[in-house]
């Protein structure tokens, strides 16, 4: 048996998968579980985005990019 993974190829699988608009209710699941697993104690409430974040450039770009 193969007993190496194509690090890459899953990687990009992933994000095939999270982006797939027919998959965002999976997704959304999945993301939900994931966060309760690996941050049992966080707050479920979204926190506002600071106005230099690195998370709002980053939804700025985006937006452009539309």
């Amino acid at each position: 048996t193969d007993m190496t993974t194509d690090s890459e190829t899953f990687y990009h699988s992933l994000l095939d998968l999270f982006e797939d608009p027919d998959e965002s209710m999976e997704v959304n699941e999945l993301l939900t579980w994931w966060n309760c697993q690996v941050f049992p104690t966080s707050s479920a409430v979204k926190r506002p985005i600071r106005a230099n974040s690195t998370l709002s450039k980053i939804c700025l770009k985006q937006l452009a990019a539309k």
